[in-house]
């Protein structure tokens, strides 16, 4: 996977993204972008060939294996080079600028730098040519390994199952799915069948309709094409070209182009009525690409898609079949007809369906586990549970966890597949927080365009194929923590990636350590017992020291750190704890993400600010800060700041620049908040501050409105406030695009609603611990029109809530902890169309009876904790 991580580098280095590069270098560099997408695609069209089975294929098809070392081998070696001319570029760069230098001594750093700039250049030629020729030879690979044979009988099977179905209990479907696809609208029109349930049937269901006499009678020409998650309308295209059209026409087809491709397929069917079914459709997929190349005639034609996510269907319009699991009964004939035959045999079955399904507790249960879902040993297990003798237990054939595993793998696109395996840096059972999953991946160049934007989506999509499982959401729906789903084992990834050279894990002090060919080290244990080794790491990238003890790190651990590990990308010692701040680390001048746990540091120190200007994430989160230099707007590619506090300086005049990438800040201190510096931070879009909000009420209510991309905003005001002076809201000028809106401690006298319900765009509204003393809130028609979930939080005095009509249309969450005299809730709150969860804590037992007594409980989802209703 690093091959085709490093061939998305080569863009952005072309492109200027990281750092200028001399003429002579980019010229050598787009040569060695030419032979990364050579080894690119070669992995893309024969990755079943070259993963095919992760444990077995290393040793019967090593001429695979030792392409892909090579691939794996030179994509890290080029990807050092190139960080070490850039880093001879950034130390010159940072001699020239340090006045702590005599003019004889920049003068010898700069004749090191030529020799090391022209011995980097012969370095890449060098590079280039090991590329081409190993470019040169992958089109020679003998490819009938016995792995793409594996491959052949997989496709075999499908075509069985498509060409030779054999249903139970889904007659009536069958029945409703054929009257969708033969009645109804002649003009093309989209057919869809959706279950929440894997396993549910869905392609057999779809296979049965399509070779019926019904169908094959009806319409003119079929096609049958497996999309799966690996979206990619130009191979579709091409599958569906082969299945319609005659061998005598193809031939003059598919050597073209694709527009040429896409026109005679609409030319060919062109008054035909036809049948494309695309079989396991996910959400990536475009209508459009389909809209320009089926023509509609409006004599019947239709699409057919199997799918498991309903939104599927709202993507694609048309009309919907919803299948259900089967019943005991009837999993239990498909099991026979389905598993358990095999080459013309049949076991002797009674027996072990008994015993399978008294040990599985069901028939879905029991199918589940026989598609493949189990360990090796699990199946050991299995067999002598139900007294299998050894040729019986073959005839099986379970696969393993392991296959299950790599196979759905492979149908990840490229672009999510190191975003996977990446999971494996974190220990297991650790509850990964996604904003810092986000900023680990993009620092990794994982993410083309360096947006947590898409680091979201790419974990959706993670999420969506079954490799993630979601821990904990936001108020709003966002994934907030996650980890690896738990069908798949961490040892089983563990393989995955030491075959790929992904990452290495360092689980144990007396472990060896071949690190010379890897890219990424993982420490899993008290990593303070680690750094002070002596190890040859050329190529390491990403130090990652996760163990969930925390411990002292010296000053003399952190300068080995420095010394050994130059190249460093990414560099988080989590929980361990620095006495002061590291000097060694200003010499990592490629540092994209640096995690620090310095609870006395009390100033960012301006070697950091000067000298890794490459910083896109600084995390202290246990560490406040009362002094920074002015050269932290220097570093203009910085994303995210997240101390415990932090106060920034002034800006220092017009020659310097903006944090015009800085999207997030936690936490900044009130004093900070001027117009002077939130006018330049333009892109700023999630922002806590700190402090007591009343000194600073007149720069505060002025300042807000600055950063206009201001999308979440968290305001603490600190426990000790003056009596003298209180907040006044009503001054506040809140960014027009807020959708997020948090107070904590803020002791409002006034009734805070007034103000925030003008807000166009707020969505999510937190009123937390101590936020409004008054006893009455009033919520007037039209009022918060966007606002989805609203938090009242020891609200200790609140007695009273009216809510006009209309007010909060759109509101689906409500959520109270407590409000200890509040005796009911707005009668408008039910008439809400869009409310359905309502969480109270220690309501008051007036308010808990009214909630007794009331009739839709289970419509509005209504939770009272601790105790319940």
């Amino acid at each position: 996977m690093d091959v085709v991580v490093f061939s998305q580098r080569l863009k952005r280095l072309l492109a200027g993204d990281e750092g200028v590069l001399p003429d002579e270098a980019k010229e050598v560099l787009r040569k060695i972008q030419t032979n990364f997408e050579v080894m690119t695609s070669f992995i893309r069209e024969h990755q079943h060939n070259l993963n095919g089975n992760f444990y077995r294929d290393y040793e019967s098809n090593p001429q695979f294996w030792n392409i892909k070392n090579q691939l794996i081998d030179h994509s890290h070696q080029s990807d050092s080079v190139i960080d070490k001319f850039l880093l001879n570029i950034d130390q010159i760069e940072d001699s020239s600028s340090s006045s702590s230098f005599t003019v004889e001594r920049k003068m010898e750093l700069f004749h090191e730098f030529e020799r090391g700039h022209n011995d980097g250049i012969e370095l890449l030629r060098y590079l280039m040519h090991e590329g081409e020729e190993i470019a040169s030879k992958l089109p020679q690979v003998n490819y009938s390994s016995p792995s793409s044979q594996r491959g052949v009988k997989v496709q075999r099977r499908e075509k069985e199952l498509i060409n030779k179905p054999r249903l139970v209990g889904r007659e009536v479907e069958t029945k409703k799915l054929l009257d969708l696809l033969i009645e109804g609208d002649p003009s093309l029109s989209a057919i869809s069948i959706t279950s929440d349930h894997d396993g549910s049937g869905k392609t057999s269901l779809a296979a049965e309709v399509y070779n019926s006499n019904y169908v094959k009678n009806y319409f003119d020409c079929r096609a049958w094409i497996v999309v799966s998650f690996n979206y990619n309308f130009h191979k579709i295209l091409d599958d569906i070209l082969k299945s319609v059209m005659p061998s005598s026409s193809l031939s003059d087809v598919m050597d073209k182009d694709f527009e040429f491709k896409r026109n005679a397929l609409r030319d060919f069917l062109t008054n035909k009525k036809y049948l494309i079914v695309l079989d396991d459709l996910w959400d990536n997929a475009s209508r459009s690409d389909f809209n320009q190349a089926l023509p509609d005639d409006h004599n019947g034609s239709r699409v057919l898609i199997t799918a498991k996510y309903f939104r599927v269907r709202s993507y694609w319009g048309g009309r919907g079949l919803e299948i259900r699991l089967l019943s005991e009964e009837d999993s239990r004939d498909m099991l026979l007809e389905m598993v358990f035959i095999k080459e013309g045999s049949r076991l002797e079955l009674d027996p072990l369906i008994n015993s399978l399904t008294k040990f599985c507790g069901g028939w879905p249960l029991a199918i589940f586990c026989i598609s493949g879902l189990l360990s090796e040993k699990n199946i050991q297990d299995l067999s002598l549970k139900l007294n299998l003798h050894n040729d019986e237990a073959a005839k099986l054939q379970l696969p393993s966890t392991g296959w299950i595993l790599s196979y759905s793998y492979l149908n990840l696109p490229l672009n999510l597949r190191p975003c996977f395996l990446y999971f494996a840096v974190f220990p297991e059972g650790f509850e990964i927080i996604t904003w810092h999953l986000y900023q680990l991946w993009i620092a990794e160049g994982f993410i083309h365009d360096n947006s947590e934007a898409t680091a979201e989506e790419y974990l959706k999509d993670l999420v969506d194929a079954g490799f993630v499982q979601v821990i904990k959401r936001t108020s709003g729906g966002r994934i907030k923590t996650c980890n690896i789903n738990h069908g798949y084992t961490q040892d089983t990834l563990f393989r995955m990636v030491e075959m790929e050279k992904f990452i290495h894990f360092h689980l144990k002090i007396e472990q060896n350590l071949p690190l010379k060919m890897y890219k990424r080290l993982s420490i899993h244990f008290d990593a303070s017992r680690f750094v002070r080794s002596k190890y040859s790491v050329p190529y390491i990238s990403s130090l990652l020291c996760l163990h969930s003890k925390s411990d002292n790190l010296t000053e003399i651990d952190c300068s080995c750190i420095s010394e050994n590990f130059k190249l460093l990308r990414v560099l988080d010692l989590g929980t361990l704890v620095l006495q002061q701040y590291p000097t060694g680390i200003q010499t990592l001048f490629l540092l994209r993400y640096l995690k620090l746990n310095i609870p006395s540091l009390t100033r960012i120190p301006p070697q950091l600010c000067n000298n890794l200007l490459n910083l896109y994430t600084l995390d202290m989160p246990e560490t406040s800060i009362d002094d920074t230099t002015d050269d932290i707007w220097k570093m203009h590619k910085l994303r995210r700041l997240n101390f415990k506090l932090i106060k920034l300086p002034a800006h220092p005049g017009k020659y310097c620049n903006s944090l015009e990438n800085l999207n997030f800040i936690s936490t900044l201190h009130t004093s900070s908040c001027t117009q002077d510096i939130l006018s330049r931070l333009p892109n700023l879009r999630s922002l806590q501050i700190y402090g007591n909000l009343s000194s600073y009420q007149s720069t505060l209510s002025k300042s807000l409105g600055e950063p206009l991309s201001l999308e979440s905003l968290k305001l603490v005001n600190e426990s000790e406030i003056s009596k003298l002076s209180s907040i006044k809201l009503s001054e506040y000028q809140f960014p027009p695009q807020l959708t997020q809106l948090s107070l904590s401690n803020t002791e409002l006298k006034d009734d805070p609603m007034p103000t925030l319900e003008k807000l166009q765009h707020l969505r999510i509204l937190k009123l937390k611990h101590n936020s409004y003393t008054g006893r009455k809130l009033t919520c007037t028609t039209g009022g918060f029109p966007k606002l989805e979930v609203l938090h009242l939080k020891s609200m200790l005095w609140l007695e009273e809530w009216t809510m006009e009509t209309k007010a909060m249309p759109k509101l689906e969450c409500l959520v109270i902890n407590p409000c200890a005299y509040l005796r009911k809730l707005p009668e408008e709150l039910w008439h809400i169309k869009t409310f359905n969860k309502l969480e109270l804590w220690w309501p008051q037992p007036e308010l808990k009876q009214r909630l007794n007594d009331f009739e839709d409980v289970e419509r509005y989802d209504i939770q009272i904790y601790p105790y319940g209703l």
